[in-house]
């Protein structure tokens, strides 16, 4: 086969304006597609936010964690997930990202209580928030893999699990304000029990069937990464509770 003398004129010279075309366009075609995947998890509907929240708050009478499908056109993948909109089940992004400003805020205004709030207080709040949250997706990601399904659980949805944590973590926060710490101290052990089990029915769900299977059958490999899963849950907790 001859080669392509247009080919090889863009790959001889990189500063073609064709060549900066084609580069420009490959650009835009994945961002915009990452930007569709992005945008999956702010498609939220008033009644899902409330029965959402009511479901982080109290996970443990919820039957079905199954998440729904959806049929499509596109013969390769005849099914998708449904978005938050349609499925109480399905991870988004928009409760995290509100429950943390909140978190941020209202530890501005506990240092702001105390007298000792300066101008740095919420970025600095806000950073430690957002660098341990990515510190623990990074360590569920990883554990996935060492368990085998990695590739099956999406960074997005680790974080939008693990971030629903900031709700329960603002409940304790004015359960201080109001109550003082013996009260944040029983509210504390709540969220670690509840939200322990919301994530690891949420993470388990999100697996195929296969993958699903072949954890039930191996007990160590099913316990190890329900412990690690707590393990996660517990030092969430602790940091962002102090």
């Amino acid at each position: 086969m001859e080669p392509d003398p247009l080919q090889n004129t863009i790959n001889i010279n990189p500063l073609n304006p064709l060549n900066n075309l084609l580069s420009g366009t490959e650009y835009i075609n994945r961002t915009t597609t990452w930007m569709n995947r992005l945008r999956v998890y702010f498609d939220v509907t008033n009644k899902y936010l409330l029965w959402k929240t009511v479901l982080i708050l109290f996970p443990f009478r919820h039957k079905t964690w199954k998440r729904r499908n959806e049929e499509q056109s596109d013969l390769e993948t005849p099914f998708v997930h449904s978005t938050p909109a349609n499925d109480i089940n399905a991870p988004d992004l928009y409760i995290p990202l509100v429950s943390l400003t909140a978190f941020v805020l209202l530890k501005g205004l506990l240092v702001g209580i105390g007298g000792a709030f300066h101008t740095d207080t919420l970025g600095l709040a806000g950073s430690y928030s957002v660098l341990t949250l990515a510190a623990l997706v990074i360590f569920v990601k990883v554990s996935c893999y060492v368990f085998g399904f990695g590739a099956e659980t999406s960074v997005l949805n680790i974080a939008a699990v693990l971030g629903y944590n900031f709700v329960n973590i603002c409940l304790v926060t004015v359960s201080a304000m109001l109550f003082g710490t013996r009260l944040k101290t029983l509210a504390r052990g709540y969220i670690f029990v509840s939200m322990s089990f919301f994530i690891i029915r949420s993470l388990l769900h999100s697996l195929s069937p296969e993958s699903r299977k072949i954890l039930s059958q191996s007990r160590k490999k099913k316990l190890n990464f329900l412990l690690a899963i707590v393990l996660v849950q517990l030092v969430f907790s602790f940091l962002l509770t102090r």
